[in-house]
C-alpha cells in the first residue's frame, strides 16, 4: 500500500500535468488565427478571447472581455433581439449554428458561419457558451456571385424564349397575312379579267357570226370605255400589291423637290372631272396659294388620289370637299365626303394593312391604299388622321411639315 508521501507526490505530478495541460489548451486556442473563439458567461458577455478574434473583428482583449457579444451583430439583428435568440437555441438543444452577417470594430461587415456551444460543468451546472466564427465571405460573394449569374442566365432564356415566341406569333400572323392578302388580291385581280374575259368572248361570238350592229362608232366607244375602267381597276390593284411590297423590303423610295400643293390638287381634281360627272358628285374645293414644301409630288399626288377615290367609294354619292391650307410651318390637306363614317374604335384599324372600314362583299378593293398613304406621309415626316363618325360622313386629314 502506498505510503501517504507517495501519494501526496503522485497528487502533485497530476496537478502539474493538468496545469500544463491547461496551459497548452490555452495556447492552442490562442494560436488559432482563422477561427474567432472566445468563452461567454451565462447572459453572453465574453470571457476569453483568442488571437483569431482579434484578427477577424478587430478587437484587442482588453476592449472586448466583460462586454456582451450582442455588439458583433447588425442594428437588424439587434432590432429582432436575435443574439438572445441564439442563446437560447444553444441552450435549449446543445449547440447553435448559422451563417449571417457579423460586424467588425472598423464597422465593415462580414460573412460568418457561427456556432455556439453549451457548457455545462461535471454537475450538469449550466457554466456558459463556448462560440467559434469563421469568415466566409470569399465564399458568399462566389455563391452569389454564381446566384446572380444563375439568375441573369435564367432571365436571358426567358427573354430569349419571349423572343423566339414573339417571332413565331409573328410568322404566323405575317403567314395568315400572307393568305389573306392573296385571297383578297386574286379575288380582287379575278373580277375585272372575268368581267373583261366575258365581254371578250360575247364579242368574239358577236363576230363569227357577222353581227356588227352592235360595233357602231357609239357603242364601240362605250366598249373601250368599259375595258379601259377594268384595266385601270387592274392596274390600280397591282400598284398597290407592288407598293406593299417595296414597303415591306424598306425600297419606299421618295424624289423630294419643290412642290405647290395646291397646284397639285388641282391637276389631281382636273383628271377626275369626268369621274366626278359621271357619278353625279359635286366637288367643291378651298385651296390656299403658295402652299410649298420639299415634298415627292408623285407620293403626295398618290395619297392625294387614294383620299379622292375613297370619297368617291365611300360618300355615298353625297357632295365632297377638299382644302388645301397652311399654318405656320405646316400645310394641311382635308379630304371630306358625307357618305357612311366610320365608327371611332374603328378609326385607327383602317390604316392597317388589309383592314377596311366596310365588309369587301360591300365595296371591292384589296384594303391597302390608307396603309400605303400612311406610310408616305410618315416617310415626309408627316402624319395622316380620320375624324369621322358612323354614318356622318369622314374627313382625313393629312399635315405635312413645309420644310
Amino acid at each position: 500500500m502506498p505510503s501517504n508521501n507517495q501519494i501526496s507526490d503522485k497528487a502533485s505530478q497530476i496537478f502539474r500535468s493538468l496545469t500544463d495541460v491547461n496551459e497548452m489548451y490555452g495556447l492552442l486556442v490562442d494560436a488559432v488565427n482563422d477561427y474567432a473563439i472566445f468563452a461567454l458567461d451565462p447572459d453572453g458577455y465574453i470571457l476569453s478571447w483568442n488571437s483569431g478574434a482579434h484578427r477577424l473583428k478587430g478587437y484587442t482583449p482588453a476592449e472586448v472581455i466583460g462586454t456582451h457579444f450582442s455588439r458583433f451583430y447588425t442594428k437588424a439583428d439587434m432590432d429582432r433581439n436575435h443574439p438572445a435568440y441564439e442563446l437560447e437555441m444553444a441552450l435549449k438543444n446543445g449547440s447553435y449554428e448559422e451563417e449571417g452577417w457579423r460586424v467588425t470594430k472598423t464597422g465593415t461587415q462580414f460573412w460568418a458561419n457561427v456556432a455556439i456551444t453549451t457548457l455545462r460543468d461535471a454537475a450538469g451546472v449550466h457554466r456558459g457558451f463556448a462560440k467559434v466564427t469563421r469568415d466566409l465571405t470569399e465564399r458568399k460573394m462566389a455563391e452569389d456571385k454564381l446566384k446572380e449569374a444563375n439568375l441573369n442566365l435564367e432571365e436571358k432564356v426567358k427573354e430569349r424564349t419571349a423572343e423566339l415566341a414573339a417571332a413565331k406569333e409573328e410568322a404566323e400572323n405575317a403567314v395568315a397575312a400572307r393568305d389573306e392578302f392573296l385571297s383578297i388580291a386574286s379575288h380582287e385581280l379575278k373580277t375585272p379579267l372575268t368581267s373583261l374575259k366575258l365581254q371578250v368572248q360575247s364579242r368574239k361570238r358577236q363576230l363569227e357570226k357577222g353581227n356588227l350592229k352592235n360595233f357602231s362608232a357609239e357603242n364601240f366607244l362605250k366598249i373601250v370605255e368599259q375595258d379601259d375602267k377594268q384595266i385601270n381597276r387592274i392596274n390600280r390593284l397591282v400598284d398597290d400589291m407592288l407598293e406593299i411590297t417595296n414597303i415591306a423590303s424598306g425600297k419606299l423610295s421618295l424624289e423630294v423637290e419643290h412642290t405647290d400643293l395646291g397646284n397639285l390638287v388641282k391637276d389631281v381634281l382636273f383628271r377626275f372631272t369626268t369621274q366626278f360627272e359621271v357619278s353625279q358628285i359635286k366637288v367643291t374645293s378651298d385651296i390656299a396659294e403658295n402652299v410649298t414644301g420639299i415634298w415627292d409630288r408623285y407620293r403626295i399626288e398618290q395619297v392625294f388620289t387614294n383620299l379622292i377615290t375613297n370619297a368617291l367609294k365611300y360618300g355615298n354619292k353625297q357632295p365632297i370637299e377638299v382644302t388645301v391650307k397652311k399654318d405656320n410651318n405646316q400645310a394641311s390637306l382635308i379630304v371630306r365626303d358625307h357618305g357612311i363614317g366610320i365608327k371611332s374604335i374603328d378609326h385607327e384599324r383602317v390604316f392597317q394593312q388589309f383592314e377596311r372600314a366596310v365588309s369587301a362583299s360591300s365595296i371591292s378593293g384589296l384594303g391597302l391604299g390608307l396603309y400605303i398613304c400612311r406610310k408616305i406621309i410618315e416617310s415626309h415626316k408627316g402624319k395622316i388622321y380620320v375624324e369621322s363618325e358612323l354614318g356622318q360622313g369622314s374627313a382625313f386629314i393629312v399635315e405635312l411639315p413645309l420644310n
